[in-house]
């Protein structure tokens, strides 16, 4: 929830194959790279581990060390220590300019933690780097959610008044989160969000905001329908928490998003213009969609080639780019 990850900074798949290590992370900065695979864990040997006994020795708190013996794709065997600490991580991706001429730009936003306002401005800046950006494709598919301070502020930085979402509990209590004006950047942007199936939560509460603000038209899928939100209780006599589900969230015209804990009700937001994926399996539609990072593609390309294969077309993404490029024709 932070964007804070600790720990070796390395995507392992079963039977401890390393998939690729974070670039700038620890595994890498020790010598890992595509193809190794675990072989011992501090001396003890973990072949034939379950993944989670596996993932448990390799992690630990920051500052600690693992020793590690790897087998490399040619046999020969690679030892190396790998100081456990912050892995570089990101909740923005895929920050691309896709007309330059129209100044129509996107980027992804994975999940939102307390750095991803941070890292939206960082992303802006990049776009506007070009030039002028006058339209941008904001893409919030296979977008979990994550922290509702941070989905206020991004969406703040596009509206400079009016209701993020309303919470409304269990007793009918009601609490309304606006948008702020001082967090205000890009107000006159015209904005396309891109959603499916997988953007849930902080994501539905994003896109419904922006939407019934009048700051951007919805793409894609049928969102999710996660639209209820938890709180946690302290106990101070011990060293414990309770968390719960308290109530429901609204869009600002009322509407509540949840859509799977009462039978009979349709949760979630309908696309304003409907561009389903041709690719029903979710999975590998996520991992050609959200490739590992070009230093490493190649190497897990060819270790992995029945998931990563070439991306088919992206209606999504094309139907957005045509409606920007329209509205900019007329304005």
């Amino acid at each position: 929830s932070e964007g804070r990850l600790i720990g070796i900074g390395a995507l392992v798949a079963r039977g401890g194959l390393i998939q690729y290590p974070v670039v700038g992370g620890p595994a890498e900065s020790a010598g890992l790279r595509p193809g190794d695979t675990i072989l011992t864990v501090d001396g003890d040997d973990v072949r034939g581990m379950p993944m989670v006994e596996l993932l448990a020795r390799v992690k630990g708190l920051p500052g600690t060390s693992a020793a590690i013996s790897l087998s490399r794709e040619d046999g020969s065997l690679y030892e190396t220590e790998v100081v456990r600490r912050e892995v570089p991580t990101g909740t923005v991706a895929k920050v691309a300019l896709l007309d330059q001429e129209k100044g129509i730009g996107t980027l992804h936003l994975r999940s939102f933690a307390r750095s991803t306002p941070s890292e939206l401005d960082a992303a802006l800046a990049k776009l506007e780097a070009h030039g002028p950006l006058r339209g941008l494709i904001l893409d919030l598919r296979f977008n979990t959610g994550g922290l509702l301070d941070a989905t206020v502020d991004i969406a703040s930085r596009f509206l400079d008044k009016g209701r993020i979402c309303s919470l409304i509990g269990r007793q009918g209590w009601l609490q309304e989160r606006k948008a702020d004006s001082a967090l205000t950047t890009h107000p006159d942007l015209p904005v396309v969000v891109l959603i499916n199936s997988r953007s849930a939560s902080g994501s539905e509460i994003l896109a419904g905001a922006l939407r019934d603000g009048g700051a951007a038209i919805l793409v894609g899928e049928p969102s999710f329908g996660k639209g209820v939100y938890q709180r946690v209780q302290k106990y101070p006599s011990g060293e414990f928490a309770v968390k719960f589900t308290a109530g429901y969230y609204l869009t600002p015209s009322g509407k509540i998003l949840e859509g799977h804990i009462t039978s009979g009700r349709f949760g979630g937001l309908l696309p304003d213009i409907p561009a389903p994926h041709p690719d029903s399996t979710r999975l590998r539609s996520w991992l050609i969609w959200d490739p590992p990072p070009d230093k490493w593609l190649a190497d897990v390309q060819r270790l992995f080639p029945g998931h990563f294969q070439q991306a088919p077309p992206d209606p999504g993404l094309a139907s957005g780019l045509e409606v920007l490029r329209q509205a900019l024709s007329e304005a």
